[in-house]
């Protein structure tokens, strides 16, 4: 009899072991790896891109501001970089802080697209209202926000090919009732 081993013990198979270690990790594993991760981009972008739609259109409901000097600013859809030297309110300047914020920082101004528009127009509203500085009080409006998804992926192995990823808000315009201030003090 041989000590430490039994009769029935199959011969020693590391090699085989390894082998199909090599093929599930290789075949399975990594390109299951690689889809979650894709996934997970995916994912990710799109909170983004609807955190971004809600800040444009946060914005938008105001309708009006308050500027740094202290006067009345109208809040528009879009003001191209190069055009906005007064820094004035803007909806799509809003989405692009947002999302450089959130780290997409290599879109460009014309990478993303940003669309305001008015869904009803109730008494005291223009039919032809472009901006939302040209809403009334309550009136409903959307955001939509849409990205190109190949600029702010980060592997392209074919999982996933979505040529945009998109986001729309429905908000109601909010600005404020028009109030005048008594200056003088009361006598009493």
């Amino acid at each position: 009899m041989i000590y430490g081993r039994s009769r029935w013990q199959t011969p020693h198979r590391s090699g085989a072991a390894a082998v199909e270690f090599v093929f599930v990790l290789s075949f399975v594993l990594v390109p299951v790896m690689f889809g979650v991760w894709e996934v997970g981009r995916l994912v990710l972008v799109q909170q983004i891109v609807a955190n971004s739609t809600r800040e444009g259109a946060r914005l938008a409901a105001q309708a009006r501001t308050i500027n740094q000097s202290g006067a009345p600013t109208q809040i528009v859809r879009e003001i191209a970089p190069a055009m906005n030297t007064q820094n004035a309110p803007n909806v799509k300047a809003a989405v692009m802080q947002s999302l450089h914020g959130a780290g997409l920082k290599n879109l460009l101004w014309n990478d993303v697209i940003v669309d305001f528009q008015f869904l009803d127009f109730p008494p005291g509203a223009s039919a032809g209202a472009q901006d939302p500085f040209q809403g009334v009080k309550n009136q409903r409006f959307s955001v939509s926000v849409s990205i190109p998804f190949e600029k702010v992926r980060w592997i392209n192995i074919g999982f996933l090919s979505p040529a945009t990823v998109r986001y729309r808000a429905e908000w109601r315009i909010m600005v404020d009732d028009p109030f005048s201030v008594n200056i003088n003090m009361p006598n009493y």
